[in-house]
Protein backbone atom coordinates (compact mmCIF):
# COMPACT_ATOMS: atom_id res chain seq x y z
CA UNK A 1 0.00 0.00 0.00
CA UNK A 2 2.89 2.34 0.69
CA UNK A 3 4.23 1.84 -2.77
CA UNK A 4 1.21 2.85 -4.47
CA UNK A 5 0.25 6.08 -2.03
CA UNK A 6 4.20 7.17 -2.82
CA UNK A 7 3.69 6.37 -6.50
CA UNK A 8 0.85 8.50 -6.67
CA UNK A 9 2.42 10.91 -4.70
CA UNK A 10 5.19 10.99 -7.47
CA UNK A 11 2.65 11.43 -10.45
CA UNK A 12 0.90 13.91 -8.33
CA UNK A 13 4.36 16.29 -7.94
CA UNK A 14 4.96 15.42 -11.40
CA UNK A 15 1.80 16.63 -13.02
CA UNK A 16 2.31 19.66 -10.99
CA UNK A 17 5.66 20.22 -11.79
CA UNK A 18 4.06 20.33 -15.57
CA UNK A 19 1.35 22.72 -14.32
CA UNK A 20 3.86 25.02 -13.26
CA UNK A 21 5.92 24.77 -16.42
CA UNK A 22 2.87 25.66 -18.12
CA UNK A 23 2.39 28.79 -16.33
CA UNK A 24 5.89 29.77 -17.16
CA UNK A 25 6.18 28.92 -20.75
CA UNK A 26 2.15 30.87 -21.28
CA UNK A 27 4.02 34.04 -19.11
CA UNK A 28 7.26 33.63 -21.51
CA UNK A 29 5.71 33.16 -24.69
CA UNK A 30 2.91 36.15 -23.44
CA UNK A 31 5.92 38.49 -22.67
CA UNK A 32 7.67 37.60 -25.71
CA UNK A 33 3.88 38.59 -28.12
CA UNK A 34 3.76 42.02 -26.18
CA UNK A 35 7.30 42.98 -27.10
CA UNK A 36 7.56 42.15 -30.31
CA UNK A 37 4.00 44.07 -30.72
CA UNK A 38 5.75 46.81 -29.11
CA UNK A 39 9.09 47.48 -30.72
CA UNK A 40 7.94 46.01 -34.08
CA UNK A 41 4.56 47.60 -34.66
CA UNK A 42 5.04 46.22 -38.42
CA UNK A 43 4.80 42.49 -37.55
CA UNK A 44 1.76 42.55 -35.25
CA UNK A 45 2.86 40.15 -33.00
CA UNK A 46 2.09 36.07 -33.00
CA UNK A 47 -1.35 34.64 -33.69
CA UNK A 48 0.21 31.51 -32.57
CA UNK A 49 1.55 32.51 -29.35
CA UNK A 50 -2.11 34.32 -28.22
CA UNK A 51 -3.46 30.30 -28.58
CA UNK A 52 -0.65 28.61 -26.72
CA UNK A 53 -0.71 31.16 -23.95
CA UNK A 54 -4.22 29.80 -23.73
CA UNK A 55 -3.97 26.05 -24.21
CA UNK A 56 -1.34 26.78 -21.60
CA UNK A 57 -3.68 28.04 -19.04
CA UNK A 58 -6.14 25.93 -19.74
CA UNK A 59 -3.78 22.84 -19.54
CA UNK A 60 -2.55 24.22 -16.20
CA UNK A 61 -5.82 24.57 -14.59
CA UNK A 62 -6.93 20.83 -15.44
CA UNK A 63 -3.71 19.46 -14.73
CA UNK A 64 -3.11 20.80 -11.55
CA UNK A 65 -6.62 20.07 -10.05
CA UNK A 66 -5.38 16.85 -8.93
CA UNK A 67 -2.46 18.35 -6.39
CA UNK A 68 -4.46 21.22 -5.40
CA UNK A 69 -7.31 18.93 -4.58
CA UNK A 70 -4.75 16.62 -2.31
CA UNK A 71 -3.53 19.27 -0.69
CA UNK A 72 -6.59 20.93 -0.02
CA UNK A 73 -5.57 24.47 -1.86
CA UNK A 74 -8.07 25.18 -4.47
CA UNK A 75 -10.58 27.89 -4.09
CA UNK A 76 -14.16 27.40 -2.58
CA UNK A 77 -16.83 28.94 -1.09
CA UNK A 78 -16.33 28.50 2.76
CA UNK A 79 -20.68 29.45 3.93
CA UNK A 80 -20.41 26.40 6.41
CA UNK A 81 -18.08 28.54 8.45
CA UNK A 82 -20.04 31.68 8.89
CA UNK A 83 -23.60 29.18 9.95
CA UNK A 84 -21.85 26.85 12.22
CA UNK A 85 -20.39 28.96 14.93
CA UNK A 86 -19.53 25.82 17.54
CA UNK A 87 -16.02 24.55 16.68
CA UNK A 88 -16.73 20.59 17.14
CA UNK A 89 -20.41 20.75 15.28
CA UNK A 90 -17.96 22.72 12.41
CA UNK A 91 -15.86 20.26 12.04
CA UNK A 92 -18.03 17.50 11.76
CA UNK A 93 -20.05 19.58 9.07
CA UNK A 94 -17.22 20.33 7.34
CA UNK A 95 -16.08 16.84 6.97
CA UNK A 96 -19.04 15.73 6.07
CA UNK A 97 -19.61 18.21 3.16
CA UNK A 98 -15.45 17.23 2.38
CA UNK A 99 -16.74 13.75 1.83
CA UNK A 100 -20.28 14.98 -0.48
CA UNK A 101 -17.58 16.65 -2.08
CA UNK A 102 -15.22 14.21 -3.13
CA UNK A 103 -18.35 11.41 -4.06
CA UNK A 104 -19.67 14.29 -5.91
CA UNK A 105 -16.33 15.13 -7.80
CA UNK A 106 -15.85 11.77 -8.79
CA UNK A 107 -19.33 11.07 -9.99
CA UNK A 108 -19.08 14.33 -11.96
CA UNK A 109 -15.91 13.60 -13.44
CA UNK A 110 -16.20 10.18 -13.96
CA UNK A 111 -19.71 11.61 -16.16
CA UNK A 112 -17.40 13.83 -18.22
CA UNK A 113 -14.31 11.06 -18.69
CA UNK A 114 -16.47 9.09 -20.21
CA UNK A 115 -17.91 11.60 -22.37
CA UNK A 116 -14.66 13.02 -22.71
CA UNK A 117 -13.27 9.56 -24.28
CA UNK A 118 -16.24 10.21 -27.47
CA UNK A 119 -15.32 13.69 -27.82
CA UNK A 120 -11.18 12.22 -28.11
CA UNK A 121 -12.51 9.70 -30.90
CA UNK A 122 -14.13 12.15 -32.69
CA UNK A 123 -11.45 14.27 -32.71
CA UNK A 124 -8.97 11.68 -33.63
CA UNK A 125 -11.27 10.63 -36.23
CA UNK A 126 -11.88 14.03 -37.77
CA UNK A 127 -8.21 15.26 -36.89
CA UNK A 128 -9.49 18.50 -35.50
CA UNK A 129 -6.94 20.90 -35.49
CA UNK A 130 -5.74 24.53 -33.31
CA UNK A 131 -6.47 27.64 -35.86
CA UNK A 132 -3.37 28.85 -35.80
CA UNK A 133 -0.91 26.75 -34.61
CA UNK A 134 -2.42 23.63 -36.44
CA UNK A 135 -1.53 21.20 -34.11
CA UNK A 136 -3.79 18.37 -33.43
CA UNK A 137 -6.81 19.37 -30.36
CA UNK A 138 -6.13 15.91 -29.81
CA UNK A 139 -3.52 16.10 -27.46
CA UNK A 140 -4.49 19.06 -25.52
CA UNK A 141 -7.68 17.51 -24.79
CA UNK A 142 -5.88 14.10 -23.73
CA UNK A 143 -3.96 16.02 -21.34
CA UNK A 144 -7.35 17.64 -19.58
CA UNK A 145 -8.56 13.69 -19.19
CA UNK A 146 -5.56 12.52 -17.95
CA UNK A 147 -6.27 15.63 -14.88
CA UNK A 148 -9.68 14.41 -14.67
CA UNK A 149 -8.73 11.04 -13.94
CA UNK A 150 -5.66 11.88 -11.90
CA UNK A 151 -7.98 13.81 -10.01
CA UNK A 152 -10.68 11.24 -9.55
CA UNK A 153 -7.95 8.66 -8.25
CA UNK A 154 -6.70 11.41 -5.65
CA UNK A 155 -10.67 11.56 -4.33
CA UNK A 156 -10.59 7.60 -4.25
CA UNK A 157 -7.33 7.44 -2.24
CA UNK A 158 -8.68 10.26 0.18
CA UNK A 159 -12.20 8.78 0.59
CA UNK A 160 -10.65 5.38 0.93
CA UNK A 161 -7.83 5.36 2.82
CA UNK A 162 -7.72 8.77 4.37
CA UNK A 163 -11.78 8.90 4.96
CA UNK A 164 -11.89 12.17 3.57
CA UNK A 165 -10.06 14.25 6.06
CA UNK A 166 -7.90 16.43 5.01
CA UNK A 167 -4.39 15.25 3.83
CA UNK A 168 -1.05 17.24 5.26
CA UNK A 169 0.72 18.72 1.76
CA UNK A 170 3.64 15.94 0.80
CA UNK A 171 2.38 13.76 3.38
CA UNK A 172 2.18 10.73 1.22
CA UNK A 173 6.33 10.67 1.12
CA UNK A 174 7.77 9.04 2.79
Amino acid sequence: MDRFLDGLNAVNRVMFTVSAFLLAASVFVSFFNAVVRKFFAGIGGFTWAEEFSAYCCVLMLFIGTAYLELTNQHLRIGVIQFLVKNEKAFKIVDHATRILRGVLTVVLLGVVLRYGFVVLQHMYATNMLTYAMGLPKLYFFMAMLVGFAMTIVIWIVMLVFFKGKEVERWSLSR
